[in-house]
Formats: C-alpha cells, sequence, structure tokens
C-alpha cells in the first residue's frame, strides 16, 4: 500500500505515502526513485522528508526547521517528521516555549488525537497529556509541557 501511494495521481497521497515509507524504515529505493519524477517543489520536498526520516542521503539538504516558516508545507507534517528523525528542536516547533503557546496546540493534542503522537516520541520522564479533560486542565497540561520543555531542553539536545 505504502509504495502504492508513492505513484498515485494526487500530490497529498505521495507526500502521505512518503512520510509513511519514513516511519516505517522501508522503501527509500521506490521512494527515491519517485523523487527523481516529481516536478513539484513542495511534493518533492516532503517526499524527501521521508528519506530523512530514515536517516539517507536524500541527495539535497533537508532542514526541517527551517520548512517550517513556509505555509504551504503542513506545519505538523514537519514537526511530525522531526520528532520521528530524533530532531532535538521538534519540541520546541511544537511548543515554542519561549513565546506563546500556539492557539491550536490543545485543538492539536486533543482533538486531532496528536497526544498519541506526542506520547510516543516524548522520553519517559516527560509529563504526560491526559485526554478527554476540560479546557482549563487542558491549558495547565500545556504549561506543564512547556515548562518540562524549558528545564530539559539543553539535556535534550545533548542526548
Amino acid at each position: 500500500m505504502t509504495v502504492e501511494l508513492l505513484s498515485d495521481t494526487t500530490p497529498e497521497a505521495r507526500m502521505a505515502g512518503a512520510i509513511l515509507c519514513g516511519v516505517i524504515g522501508r522503501h527509500a529505493e521506490e521512494l527515491s526513485q519517485s523523487i527523481a519524477k516529481q516536478t513539484d517543489w513542495i511534493t518533492a520536498t516532503v517526499m524527501r522528508l521521508g528519506l530523512w526520516m530514515q536517516g539517507r542521503d536524500t541527495g539535497q539538504a533537508v532542514n526541517p526547521l527551517n520548512l517550517l516558516a513556509r505555509r504551504d508545507i503542513p506545519r505538523t507534517t514537519l514537526i511530525f517528521a522531526m520528532l520521528h528523525g530524533d530532531d532535538p528542536l521538534a519540541l520546541e516547533a511544537l511548543l515554542n516555549p519561549q513565546s506563546e503557546a500556539p492557539d491550536d496546540l490543545a485543538r492539536l493534542l486533543e482533538d486531532y488525537g496528536w497526544w498519541r503522537v506526542l506520547d510516543r516520541y516524548l522520553p519517559e520522564d516527560a509529563p504526560r497529556w491526559r485526554p478527554g479533560t476540560g479546557t482549563e486542565l487542558q491549558q495547565l497540561q500545556i504549561d506543564l509541557l512547556r515548562d518540562w520543555y524549558l528545564v530539559n531542553r539543553h539535556r535534550l539536545k545533548n542526548d
């Protein structure tokens, strides 16, 4: 199924296939071949992220943190790739701990189920999101996560 997505007619399916390849760590050759056929920069860039997630050479520099400045590549896709690729700045990008928390963070974690993603990639000593709470407790959980990250970020970056 994953390889089939790489040759789908829609860019969204090809990008999803590439990220799935990155997660499962397989089909690098097929992904590289598919990248070579891409004429759309965004699609090719997201597909390169799939290789980057596997720790493979992408043929071009891939810096997900720089790509976060773009509005045409989904922020959550980039952060997910960064988390999976063990990029120490992934939590920085998600939590924005030295400024205002992203407006959509509670919605992302709770409504879109991203707490499961975060739970998978957080270190064992990190606070865990508890789903099904009200707005006030969600904000408390966000504050707790952001504070934990600020206290531990140098350790995380050096690991």
